[in-house]
């Protein structure tokens, strides 16, 4: 039986969802590895679709970076980002703070970076509620944050204290901290809790509130490190 000619790969317009602005069809497997039932992956209904792009925009407009993801293999959740960034993960699985002070310092600028932007997302009112460290992806000297389906914005009121402030953003911490590499981990545990406590002092500078609020915030999410170690184990 004679075929017609081949159609070209489907495109499909995702400006809208996640500041993705392209999922194409280029990848093994072809388009039904990419589209399912006629739906993109990660694709968002349009009750959904105006919250999270206005969120995306508030952030670009208050200059955080949020990088453009131009293709995305779903057979192994490879994404391809404009000019050739890497997420933070990829970064660190090339470094062994274990052989030199060097390599240390690198890491624990990396990691108090990302916490710098994750803190810069929520002083704008925004859980980003998925923030592990394969959301993060480093350009140059900044550091950028992606995958925004689940992010909500949160009360105007919660800098008032750190227990509301906790409260709001738990879920950030938690997933933040949890999913550090496992070789930190094994990292001598005096350096590894430097770097938490740099951390987490980094992520909480930007927020709006008073800066003993700030300390007290501090002092509460060293202590609850191994909490959100254990949340991270139970899913």
């Amino acid at each position: 039986m004679r075929r017609g000619p081949r159609k070209e790969p489907i495109r499909r317009d995702l400006s809208r969802l996640d500041a993705r602005p392209l999922l194409t069809s280029r990848v093994a497997g072809g388009t039904k590895r990419v589209f399912n039932r006629g739906r993109p992956r990660g694709y968002l209904n349009r009750m959904r679709v105006k919250p999270k792009s206005a969120i995306i925009q508030k952030l670009q407009r208050a200059g955080i970076f949020i990088p453009r993801i131009i293709e995305m293999d779903p057979s192994n959740g490879l994404m391809h980002f404009e000019n050739g960034n890497k997420t933070v993960t990829y970064r660190l699985r090339r470094l062994n703070p274990t052989q030199n002070s060097s390599q240390r310092k690198l890491v624990q600028a990396l990691i108090s970076k990302c916490a710098r932007t994750i803190g810069r997302v929520q002083a704008e009112g925004v859980t980003h509620r998925h923030p592990h460290l394969n959301n993060f992806v480093v350009s140059g000297n900044r550091v950028g944050l992606i995958d925004f389906k689940r992010a909500e914005t949160v009360s105007p009121n919660i800098w008032s204290s750190a227990g509301k402030i906790f409260g709001a953003f738990e879920t950030d911490y938690s997933y933040f901290y949890a999913w550090w590499p496992d070789w930190l981990r094994s990292v001598s545990g005096p350096w590894q809790e430097f770097v938490a406590k740099t951390a987490w002092q980094q992520m909480v500078r930007p927020y709006p509130c008073s800066p003993e609020i700030k300390k007290q915030l501090v002092q509460r999410l060293q202590k609850a490190q191994d909490a959100f170690e254990l949340l991270s184990l139970l899913g």
